[in-house]
Parts: C-alpha cells; structure tokens; sequence
C-alpha cells in the first residue's frame, strides 16, 4: 500500500480489544479479528471467508500414521486460541466427533502465539491459512484436514471505518487495495 500510496501516511498500532472509532478519532479505520463490531455510525465489512484448519509441525507427524484419523488429532495436544472465533469443539463437531472432554488444552490469547507453540511442536492449533500463510509455505506448519477431515470457512476479518468517513479519498483507497489484496490470495 505504502508503494502504491506513497503520500498517504500509515500509523499501526495492535491490540486485543476492539477499537471504538467513534471514540479515537485520530484513527481512521480499524481491522478487527473475531467479529464484525455493530454500533451506529459504523460501517463493517467482512475481508473475506477464511480457511480454519488444524495445524502443526510436521515433527509433531514424525511417529504418526501417514494419514492421521479424527481420533488421532483428539489424541494430541491442541493449542486454543482465545480470540479465535472458532474452538475446537466446532471443528470436531463439524467433523462428526465430540470433543473429548476434561484435556488440558493450553491457550493463547494471540493467533501468533499459538501458531509459534504449533511450530515449536507443542500441539495442533486450530488457525486460520491466511494468519498462518508464511509458516505454510515455509514448511514450519502442514494442514491436517482433506480426505475426510473438514475444515471450517468463515469471515473473521473486518474492516471498519466511520460511516461520515465513507468517501474519503484515502479510506477509499486503502479498502480497495486491502479487498483487491485479500481477493489476490484467495485465488
């Protein structure tokens, strides 16, 4: 963006609660991970449907079948993600199996962290594709859904911006060039 829009200056900041835009004006949008913030004189949109599958480093694979079973992953530390919308007992609900109970699950209230926990072969994290997109590629993480496994898809996401604030010139552009992004690695 910052190629592209060299005149239009970006300051980023991150956090775990969700911005109130109506409240911090010196921002002029916000992108939330969860859900969609709904208040009046606030325009959401979601960035998308994202691919959430469990996730894990293929060392964690080492001594297991080539292709593991539902019972297999049940069997395996899972790593939460706290802010994920999705839980495990949705995936595995998805995929037709109850969640055993009474399993220490470690957490984490940040993808990033769970994804590292999932890489250093402490468990599987269920994540999002796009959030672990680099640690894919790199190897560091493997899927474990296909075959029979199903993965979940949902918009978790959001870009948000004033309603008033709508047909600025640099929100505008900043939108198009983030929807155009998205739509790019979707493909």
């Amino acid at each position: 963006f910052m190629q592209q829009y060299p005149d239009i200056n970006i300051s980023m900041s991150s956090g775990a609660e969700p911005v109130d835009l109506l409240r911090h004006e010196e921002l002029d949008l916000a992108i939330a991970y969860g859900s969609a913030p709904q208040r009046a004189g606030i325009v959401s949109e979601a960035i998308g449907s994202e691919t959430i599958v469990p996730l894990c480093s293929p060392t964690l694979l080492r001594d297991k079948p080539a292709a593991l079973q539902l019972a297999d992953i049940a069997g395996m530390t899972l790593i939460q993600s706290t802010l994920n919308p999705v839980r495990w007992s949705d995936w595995f609900a998805l995929n037709g199996m109850k969640l055993p109970p009474g399993r220490p699950m470690p957490s984490f209230d940040r993808a990033s962290l769970a994804l590292a926990a999932a890489v250093n072969s402490v468990g599987i994290a269920l994540e999002s594709t796009r959030l672990a997109e680099q640690e894919i590629a790199n190897g560091e993480l493997v899927r474990l859904d296909g075959g029979e496994l199903k993965s979940v898809l949902r918009e978790t996401h959001f870009l948000s911006y004033r309603e008033g604030e709508k047909n600025s010139k640099k929100i505008m552009r900043f939108r198009d060039w983030l929807f155009l992004q998205a739509e790019l690695n979707q493909a």
